[in-house]
């Protein structure tokens, strides 16, 4: 693994990875037209030993033998981007000696906003400061994580009721902005039919807006 300067990111990263998000906004609709098959994942902070089996053995189907990592905020004296190989990202996540993590190895501070993308513009996984995910690629890229991933279907419905529950303390007061998102990553009858499940459960109301 090794880091990018900001001139580097620029030339080489930046435009694979608008292949995959033409933006960074994990609450909107940032997936490209490129990216087919999507998916919200919740939880999704410290990416734990099952999904990081799943990526690996997924990117690897597509022929990547590396990604990207890129931090949404820069901090000063502190690099926001990376190269890791996929052999790297088990040691780079989870090793239980310090020195060979990607925040000490690299000095690079991974707060809980970063997007992890192929090195060849296939897939990408955006990591929102909430702790979702969204994760796209093509139908064969996806179809990997049902094998490491039980509960992979539910994690979105997870994640509706995380919002549910942020929303008597203010924090997300309205929701108008979930359908979109919804609906961006699953299809517009899909992600009305899980908002009126989840309507349904909390007996709270979500407007359907659709997306255009």
């Amino acid at each position: 693994m090794h880091v990018l300067t900001e001139a580097q990111y620029k030339l080489e990263a930046e435009p694979i990875l608008r292949k995959i998000f033409i933006n960074d906004y994990p609450f909107g609709q940032p997936f490209s037209p490129n990216i087919i098959a999507r998916r919200v994942i919740y939880p999704c902070y410290n990416l734990e030993q099952p999904f990081l089996e799943a990526l690996t053995e997924a990117a690897t189907k597509q022929g990547d033998i590396g990604c990207y990592l890129s931090v949404f905020w820069q901090f000063e004296s502190q690099f926001s981007d990376c190269y890791i190989l996929l052999s790297e990202l088990f040691e780079g996540f989870i090793s239980p000696i310090p020195e060979k993590r990607i925040e000490i190895k690299l000095d690079m501070l991974i707060i809980p906003e970063y997007i992890l993308y192929s090195a060849q513009g296939k897939w990408g996984l955006m990591i929102s400061d909430e702790h979702h995910g969204l994760l796209g690629g093509s139908s064969e890229f996806i179809e990997v994580f049902y094998k490491f991933l039980p509960d992979f279907d539910n994690q979105a419905y997870n994640f509706l009721e995380r919002m549910q529950d942020l929303k008597p303390d203010g924090s997300f007061k309205k929701l108008d902005w979930l359908s979109g998102m919804l609906a961006h990553v699953y299809g517009q009858e899909a992600a009305k039919k899980m908002l009126q499940e989840m309507e349904s459960i909390n007996r709270t109301e979500i407007n359907f807006r659709p997306n255009h």
